[in-house]
């Protein structure tokens, strides 16, 4: 942060009463960064890199690919429909989903 701006908002950090306008700054701020906007394929951008990503590795027969945090498995989904010949593992470290994936599957 340059130092006119660090001095002008400086005297608002670290104060209760604006503790609401700081976290809505920080929401706005992370969904700029398209942060947590994961769930939509078409407009978290997923989809472009997965098109990116596909073109980089179009002269390898059988790409593995890894799904870390699977969650419910979609994105592992969207990978066998945009990849024909595809190894990929899907992975959640959160209790109950590997049953919920293999299930979806």
């Amino acid at each position: 942060m340059s130092r006119l701006a660090e001095k002008i908002v400086s005297p608002f950090f670290g104060k209760k009463k604006y503790y609401r306008i700081w976290n809505k700054l920080y929401k706005a701020s992370m969904m700029g960064m398209n942060v947590g906007n994961g769930g939509d394929f078409e407009s978290s951008g997923e989809k472009y890199a997965m098109g990116y990503v596909k073109n980089l590795l179009k002269n390898i027969d059988k790409p593995v690919l890894f799904d870390v945090g699977a969650n419910r498995g979609d994105y592992a989904k969207e990978l066998v429909k945009n990849y024909s010949c595809l190894l990929y593992t899907s992975t959640s470290p959160r209790d109950g989903l590997l049953s919920r994936m293999t299930s979806s599957a």
